[in-house]
């Protein structure tokens, strides 16, 4: 436990055997000083509630583990053909920041790329995406150790048709505290996305 908890907790303990001590006079005083000295105990308790609660809500941010998940894409031409089409790399970079103040272990990241073929009659479904179709999809089961304010990066590449002019970047990184005995379908993911498009690179 930091000092600055321990501190926290001094303070109410003082204040409560501050309030202790004082309370048999209020009893004591008039009806109308009694009265006075209930408000001002009320209002020093409300204070000290929240000053604890601000306190505990400020440890819980600053140790719990979490991380900070960014995704950039580039898109170069190729010169590569597949079936007799032209092709397009596509390199997807995955930021993972520690934010918590404890080292934590990242791995089984999913980068997933989809080709969208949408038309104007096209719907989005429950998670919001347009119909598309898996061009690739990468896990890492690696895993790596991340410490206090150190940012990983996840690197991917994939050769895209240049018939898809649009293709959807899915990202998905577990949350910590991370394990790999922990199966796939239990963990609790970041997931993010993001559109690139393939005409900078397919003229």
């Amino acid at each position: 436990m930091s000092w600055f908890l321990i501190n926290v907790f001094a303070l109410v303990a003082a204040v409560c055997l501050v309030l202790w001590l004082v309370a048999p006079r209020v009893k004591a005083a008039t009806l109308n000083a009694s009265s006075t000295a209930a408000q001002g105990l009320a209002a020093v308790a409300t204070a000290i509630g929240i000053i604890t609660a601000g306190s505990l809500y400020i440890f819980e941010r600053q140790w719990s583990p979490r991380f900070e998940v960014g995704v950039t894409a580039d898109v170069q031409a190729n010169a590569q053909v597949q079936g007799a089409k032209q092709t397009a790399t596509l390199q997807t970079i995955v930021s993972i920041t520690n934010q918590s103040r404890t080292t934590q272990n990242v791995g089984g990241y999913e980068i997933g790329v989809v080709g969208i073929r949408a038309d104007a009659n096209s719907k989005a479904d429950q998670f919001g995406d347009l119909p598309g179709e898996v061009i690739d999809d990468q896990v890492n089961k690696r895993t790596k150790i991340i410490s206090t304010g150190e940012t990983d990066l996840a690197y991917a590449e994939t050769i895209v048709p240049c018939d898809w002019n649009v293709v959807r970047l899915v990202v998905k990184v577990p949350q910590p505290p991370f394990t790999i005995l922990t199966p796939p379908d239990k963990r609790t993911l970041y997931q993010r996305k993001l559109l690139v498009s393939t005409k900078p690179a397919c003229q």
